[in-house]
């Protein structure tokens, strides 16, 4: 089991897949590569078709999520309610569909939507047939590591015992989230009202089966507004065995009722529940809730590594990467690796380090309770900085509302373009900014939030980029869950603070830094404000090639200068215009520490 860092833009997919794939087909086996977006998956494709290219007969599958394979409006997965469903091994069978195109390199979404149409069978679960028959799966985390994960029931069959898999897990950094996500299901008392309207006709039964929910989580509710509970259990297997009893009795004929059905819902919110309540009261509390008018019962995964590491023991291999995978400590242990057994190597840049110019502001104050105060001067920074380069910058908030009080500051009247990210940013906006940074001239602004779809996943490469402010570490909020994350972390590593708030915060930072000189070619300024990014814990999680002592080391003694003298350096052999001059102190035009 391997760990393994590198910087963006280095093609790490091909370098960890390549001799992931000779490793596994030497040995017999597939590889399955996750990742957690969709659109991370062309890297991998890409490779496969380099090995078709190269005369070895690779097949590859890329599977999607149920809910995008599906052809109808609602996912109504019976016999009753699906023509796609209805008959399907029989159609299957009679059009000879599990062999057909066995010679078949890629089997994808619009290929199976191309089956699916012409043979009115269902895409998702064609796709999920032809797992056995493929030498590289490509597909979402949620296809292993979930409570409803099928990946390792279809390709693990008992009756046809297949080889291990070699598992490689890309942007890693995003796994323990993805699973504390999964793993933490709830139930919100609103949610149980609402199913004594989702029955059309009376239904005594059903109703006098809501209620004793709802009288039992009035019985657990605490007198706090948030709290860890206790329970035995008991009382909820009971709830679930006469909902079962009255799912059977109903439909026991013609088998359960689809997942459209209310009172089936109604049965996988306690079940889901009552699953996670059996694993560990130490990694998954239950807790109870008041919030927004609401009480919410839950079960809330603090600590995923007890989840993820036996998934492992289903592979030969396990190799996860990322740009942003230190502490090392930190990730093995949230990712389910043995410290002891498995190792951890960080590749530094291959690029040289002049060409990058790395400064921290420790005098911007960017915590909640302060920041306010430091809105001009963020504005300030930011314009005197970029007058001395003209061209594109990145500039990455903690939060919108930080995003849009610092966009205010900004000056107007200036010959600059400015985007700025909301929350419901489409493909077309991404697209928008990609041709804003490709085709225009002149400064152009990106504003956007760490975390978010321009700040990792994007590909800037080419597009000229001058710089990227990081505007803060994105520290998550101080919930009652991250609380309990904390107080866990703290008794068992002693560094319960940087477990649940510093370490997920420099991540997104780093991954956000990450978005400049992913080339040979590319030269550009990365800008920290904030003083928490020369702390020990803050620090530790930047890549080695940042600094080489400490952090402080980035902290300017004259900012203006120190940029002006880098652009001076490199402007010779990228042609760009140097603009300005750097001035006297801080209160005379200038900026100074």
């Amino acid at each position: 089991m391997s760990t393994l860092q590198a910087p963006t833009g280095l093609g790490k997919t091909a370098a960890v897949l390549f001799p992931a794939l000779v490793y596994a087909l030497s040995a017999g086996s597939p590889v399955l590569y996750v990742a957690p977006k969709n659109s991370q998956f062309k890297a991998a494709v890409d490779l496969g078709k380099v090995f078709q290219k190269s005369r070895i007969p690779l097949k590859v599958l890329v599977l999607t999520s149920k809910a995008k394979a599906c052809q109808k409006d609602e996912i109504l997965c019976q016999n009753s309610s699906c023509p796609f469903a209805t008959n399907y091994h029989d159609k299957v069978e009679e059009n000879d569909l599990r062999t057909r195109d066995e010679k078949r390199h890629l089997w994808d979404y619009r290929y199976f939507q191309k089956l699916s149409e012409q043979y009115e069978i269902c895409p998702y679960e064609i796709g999920m047939e032809r797992i056995r028959a493929a030498d590289l799966i490509i597909c979402d985390y949620n296809y292993v590591f979930s409570p409803h994960a099928n990946f390792l029931d279809r390709y693990l069959d008992p009756i046809v015992p297949m080889k291990k898999p070699v598992l490689v897990i890309d942007e890693a950094h995003n796994l323990y989230e993805r699973v504390i996500e999964n793993y933490s299901p709830e139930i919100r008392l609103s949610i149980l009202k609402e199913f004594f309207s989702k029955t059309l006709v009376k239904d005594e039964a059903f109703n006098k089966i809501i209620d004793q929910a709802i009288r039992l989580m009035k019985t657990l509710s605490p007198p706090a507004s948030s709290a860890k509970i206790k329970t035995d259990g008991e009382a909820i297997k009971e709830l679930l065995a006469q909902t079962l009893s009255l799912m059977t009795a109903r439909w026991g004929g013609d088998g359960l009722p689809g997942s459209e059905d209310p009172l089936f819902q109604f049965f996988t919110l306690w079940y889901d529940l009552n699953e996670m309540i059996n694993v560990s009261q130490e990694s998954i509390p239950l807790i109870y809730k008041r919030e927004n008018g609401d009480e919410v019962l839950k079960a809330q995964c603090i600590d995923p590594s007890a989840l993820i590491a036996p998934i492992y023991d289903n592979f030969l291999g396990v190799v996860a990467f990322s740009a942003t995978l230190k502490p090392f400590a930190f990730y093995q242990h949230m990712s389910g690796f043995d410290l002891q057994t498995s190792e951890a190597v960080e590749f530094g840049s291959p690029f040289p380090r002049e060409h990058k110019k790395i400064m921290v502001i420790p005098q911007v104050q960017t915590n909640y309770r302060e920041r306010d105060r430091h809105y001009q001067r963020i504005a300030m920074i930011i314009e005197r900085v970029i007058d001395l380069q003209s061209g594109p910058y990145l500039v990455f908030f903690s939060s919108y509302q930080f995003l849009r009080a610092v966009e205010a500051e900004l000056p107007k009247g200036r010959d600059w373009q400015i985007f700025s990210q909301s929350s419901s940013l489409s493909g077309a906006g991404v697209q928008r900014i990609m041709d804003l940074l490709e085709d225009g001239e002149g400064t152009r602004l990106i504003l956007a939030v760490q975390g978010g779809s321009l700040s990792e996943g994007i590909d800037f490469r080419g597009m000229g980029l001058r710089g990227v402010f990081v505007v803060g570490p994105a520290v998550p909020s101080a919930t009652f869950e991250r609380k309990l994350m904390q107080d866990h972390f703290e008794q068992l590593s002693g560094n319960g603070r940087a477990y649940a708030y510093v370490y997920p915060s420099m991540t997104k930072s780093v991954q956000a830094a990450g978005r400049i000189v992913r080339d040979e070619s590319e030269k550009g300024i990365i800008i920290l404000m904030d003083p928490r990014f020369v702390e020990k814990d803050y620090a530790e999680a930047m890549p080695d090639d940042w600094y080489e002592l400490s952090a402080k080391e980035l902290v300017p003694k004259q900012i203006l200068a120190e940029v002006k003298e880098f652009w001076d350096q490199v402007a010779g052999n990228v042609g760009h215009e140097v603009h300005g001059k750097a001035k006297g102190p801080i209160g005379e035009d200038s900026l100074s520490v």
